[in-house]
């Protein structure tokens, strides 16, 4: 093959070689088109997508409830949100770059707001930190801040991005709820008050120590019970009606007297102050009760109560008049037994001159010099002729005495007054009585001034001063001081007890007063109530209690007397006492049994006699109140006897007879 024959072969392989690679450029060159068009789409698509990204993360990070800010490795603001500006005080819109935030640290967290910083710098990070700071107007803001490291390339931290919260009601909201807390844990510990808190079903679910000790349950007790499990019977109905009162929110807070029922069975009073505490929708959620032990002042007012009944008793029921006037003579006060005397009532008489009611001019000057006599302190008996409300004239015999206020000042007097018309109107009358009136004068000039002064109330003052004495001077006195002061107050107690048996022993009235029909079991069950009996005795009642016609005050006496000295002059270990009741044609049965000490032979037959006492081995007794009981059985014609045997016990019978009951 020639050389252009070769060289012709050689053109045409390069013209197709050349051929070949346009057409490998060509498609090359579409193919890159095409890649760099995708390309363009797939960067628009995501410029777009980061735009609305970054638009969502600064729409996000400008209205977030919290505060977002940058600062440099110096403390200064390089970016904040709006939440970071309106939380420092700021308008929204206003920029705070530049902005120090160890500049607006209070005072008092500079310390603490350090160790903070120490520990970005140490660990990168630091969480839940709670400090002060002053916003702009300078108002103080307590900020929960939690912070993270910014670092460069070289992992240098250049600042800090920080997310800040106000939680400044919070936090006040919180100490202000710990010393609420505080107060209300002094409050509910308080020595002198018990404090309950019930759910709103009155299930217990707290209690403090002090009412723990008020009713004599430890808290365990109290856990599985209810409000009213705790409360006398008497008492649940009005206690439950005032918690329903307060759980349908008519009442927030109420208080009430009420008895509680101690372990022992006796019973507690307290002042109770009963409140309701409430959710936001004033529905219940807990019952506050702060219970005040007032069981020796309800004590002391149901002693007052008795003895001030018993005085009204003796005033309105005694066949005496009995009048009182102030330092003017002018009337204050008359019982029955007055106005039945003089025909008038006593609003016909009350602040008026008694001497122009009931005297003459010449009796008159009688009244005024007596009425001297009384301001002067004097007490003194005389007769007097009087006329009624209906003009007609009697004869009074009177027995006047001072009456003196609480300050020893003489504030007017009293009189008793007996009518002696009919004495005087025979001389036969006079001489048969004259006896009987010297005594009945003596008497009355007695109770008279016992009334005025009431002989109890210097006995109390003087027990009360050496009880004084013998707490405040205790370690001053020897053995022998201490034992003289403790047998006056012993000696004072038995005074007063003596004073009232006599009381009771002169108000046993005549058997038709006050008569009323009566089960003489529901007198019994009603005084074992009171009568507090010891854990080592036990007392029994047997037989069927008839219904009575009698007064209930005697029938009460006669057993309250006999059980109380049972009780009393017991001296097993294991007392035993037996209330029976049995009858027979003629009588009703009454004994009490007891297995004490007994009465000894020789003194059976005097045992009932006034002031008598024997076998009582130290026990305080009076003397009366066996003298009280036979008084009350021969008032209704009925017997009392004794059997005794010493060491081995007593049996106390009374009978009273069918036909007068």
């Amino acid at each position: 093959m020639s050389n252009i024959e070769l060289y012709k072969k050689a053109l045409a392989r390069e013209k197709q070689a050349r051929k070949l690679a346009e057409k490998i450029i060509e498609d090359k060159s579409l193919e890159l088109y095409n890649s760099n068009m995708e390309l363009k789409r797939i960067n628009k698509s995501i410029e777009e997508k980061v735009h609305d990204r970054t638009a969502e993360i600064q729409d996000l990070f400008d209205n977030m409830y919290d505060g977002f800010i940058t600062l440099d490795d110096k403390g200064t603001v390089t970016k904040s949100n709006k939440a970071a500006r309106i939380i420092l005080g700021y308008d929204p819109n206003e920029e705070i770059e530049n902005l120090s935030l160890k500049e607006i640290v209070h005072q008092d967290d500079l310390a603490h707001s350090k160790k903070n910083i120490d520990l970005l710098f140490k660990q990168g990070y630091y969480s839940n930190y709670v400090g002060r700071v002053y916003d702009k107007q300078g108002n103080i803001k307590y900020l929960e801040v939690n912070s993270n490291a910014i670092y460069d390339e070289n992992k240098n931290i250049i600042g800090s991005r920080d997310i800040i919260r106000d939680v400044t009601q919070k936090t006040i909201a919180k100490k202000e709820l710990a010393i609420s807390e505080e107060r209300m844990r002094a409050v509910f510990d308080n020595k002198s008050v018990g404090i309950a808190i019930f759910n709103k079903k009155g299930g217990f679910v707290s209690i403090n120590q002090t009412f723990q000790e008020q009713l004599g349950h430890d808290e365990e007790y109290f856990m599985t019970k209810v409000a009213t499990r705790i409360l006398h019977p008497e008492d649940i109905k009005n206690y439950r009606a005032l918690m329903d009162s307060i759980y349908k929110n008519e009442i927030q807070e109420t208080q009430v007297e009420s008895r509680y029922l101690r372990k022992s069975g006796e019973v507690f009073w307290a002042n109770s102050n009963i409140s309701g505490v409430y959710d936001e929708n004033n529905k219940l959620l807990y019952f506050i009760v702060m219970a005040e032990d007032i069981t020796a002042k309800k004590l002391a007012e149901e002693q007052l109560r008795i003895q001030e009944e018993k005085y009204r008793n003796i005033i309105a029921n005694m066949n005496l008049g009995l009048l009182e006037v102030d330092t003017e003579d002018k009337v204050q006060f008359a019982n029955q037994g007055f106005i039945d005397m003089s025909g008038f009532s006593l609003e016909e008489m009350l602040h008026k001159e008694a001497r122009t009611l009931f005297m003459d001019p010449k009796s008159a000057q009688l009244i005024e010099k007596k009425s001297f006599k009384r301001n002067k302190g004097q007490s003194d008996a005389y007769e007097i002729e009087v006329k009624k409300k209906n003009g007609e004239k009697r004869w009074w015999l009177i027995s006047g005495a001072p009456k003196f206020n609480d300050h020893a000042e003489v504030i007017g007097s009293i009189g008793i007054h007996l009518d002696i018309t009919d004495q005087k109107e025979t001389q036969r009358e006079l001489n048969k009585s004259l006896q009987s009136l010297e005594v009945a004068n003596k008497d009355l000039k007695d109770f008279a001034h016992v009334v005025s002064h009431d002989l109890k109330a210097p006995l109390r003052s003087i027990s009360g001063l050496v009880q004084i004495l013998q707490e405040d001077y205790k370690d001053k006195f020897d053995e022998d001081g201490k034992q003289i002061v403790e047998d006056v107050i012993t000696r004072t107690e038995h005074m007063d007890e003596l004073i009232g048996g006599i009381l009771s022993y002169s108000s046993v009235n005549k058997s038709d007063e006050k008569r009323k029909r009566f089960e003489s079991k529901d007198i019994i069950d009603k005084l074992l109530k009171y009568v507090e009996v010891p854990e080592h005795v036990s007392l029994e009642v047997v037989g069927k209690f008839p219904k009575l016609h009698m007064n209930p005050t005697h029938f009460q006496q006669l057993i309250q007397n006999f059980v109380t000295n049972a009780i009393k002059y017991n001296d097993k270990e294991k007392g035993e006492i037996i209330l029976r009741s049995h009858e027979d044609d003629l009588f009703y049965k009454f004994s009490v049994e007891d297995n004490g000490r007994g009465i000894s032979e020789r003194n059976q037959d005097k045992i009932f006699n006034m002031f008598q006492k024997f076998d009582t081995e130290g026990k305080s007794s009076t003397g009366i109140g066996l003298a009280i009981v036979k008084k009350i059985v021969e008032l209704y014609q009925g017997k009392v006897s004794l059997q005794s045997e010493v060491g081995k016990g007593s049996i106390f019978t009374f009978h009273l007879p069918k036909d007068l009951l």
